[in-house]
């Protein structure tokens, strides 16, 4: 039976239903501690998600910002040659800078450890 059906069980025990026996208290704790070590780890590694998820968009976020201030720079810029060359170091210095964004959250992503019960 599956952790989470354990716990059901013992709920519906303990709200009344005269079918069930008293689990016993030893098993039941463990089962409590197993499901929290199992529940510590879940909310870490959502917390984690997110912040990564947070993280690229707000990476996106300042490309296309980037990109839009190429964009109107190349609208109004009257000297094509000079405009290339402008919109050449945006790109590069933007791209430059989403890549070491990219490069840093790798390397400072921390692996899940999953803890065994002791």
């Amino acid at each position: 039976m599956e952790q989470h059906e354990q716990l059901r069980k013992y709920n519906r025990w303990r709200r009344g239903d005269k079918r069930l026996k008293m689990p016993d208290p030893k098993e039941l704790g463990e089962l409590i501690d197993s499901v929290a070590d199992r529940l510590e780890v879940l909310e870490r590694e959502h917390a984690e998600f997110f912040e990564r998820w947070h993280d690229e968009r707000r990476k996106r976020e300042t490309l296309a910002n980037d990109v839009e201030r190429c964009y109107r720079m190349l609208l109004s810029e009257p000297d094509t040659k000079g405009a290339l060359f402008k919109a050449e170091n945006i790109l590069r210095e933007a791209l430059a800078e989403a890549n070491a964004k990219t490069h840093n959250a790798e390397s400072s992503t921390p692996k899940s450890v999953t803890r065994t019960p002791g």
